[in-house]
């Protein structure tokens, strides 16, 4: 999974969001490509064409999905590829906490990328982290995954008990 095209990095933003779901429970939920569309407002569905390979049924019409998701190291990166963009790669991880997990993800800007573009994916991934936050924290018999066992680590949410993704420049 190769994106470079020779030029240097303008920006970058790394968000962080807290989940109350244990990480392997989570990383279920986040590596399951056809539940993207309860989380990833922008798509609508999806079709499987390799072991790492997806056509994302989107706004912007067909979107190719390049994944390197690993179990073992948590990690959820992918590529996409737009129908008239260079490809974007987005690196996340996910990281036991007290509460939970919590999801890394980084934006980074491409050469030639226009300032408001870069914006609009910075927004269009904390939507989708603030989407993940809602469905996770839900209740698991909601998940289609969900195999009917809860994990001991689990601590029930409180109420009014949101942690604020935060957002580094």
């Amino acid at each position: 999974m190769d994106d470079r095209d020779g030029g240097q990095t303008l920006a970058a933003v790394t968000m962080s969001v807290s989940i109350r779901r244990p990480p392997d429970v989570l990383w279920d939920m986040a590596s399951d490509v056809a539940m993207w569309p309860r989380f990833l407002r922008s798509v609508r569905g999806s079709r499987l064409i390799s072991s790492n390979e997806y056509h994302l049924t989107t706004r912007q019409g067909t979107v190719v999905l390049r994944t390197r998701f690993d179990r073992d190291r948590l990690l959820l990166d992918h590529l996409l590829v737009l129908p008239v963009r260079s490809p974007f790669h987005y690196a996340c991880r996910l990281v036991p906490n007290y509460h939970g997990s919590e999801l890394v993800a980084s934006v980074i800007m491409r050469p030639r990328e226009a300032d408001s573009h870069f914006r609009r994916r910075v927004s269009l991934l904390q939507e989708a982290f603030d989407d993940l936050r809602h469905v996770a924290e839900g209740p698991l018999e909601a998940y289609s995954g969900y195999d009917g066992t809860l994990p001991a680590q689990v601590m029930p949410p409180r109420r009014g008990d949101q942690p604020p993704i935060s957002v580094r420049r």
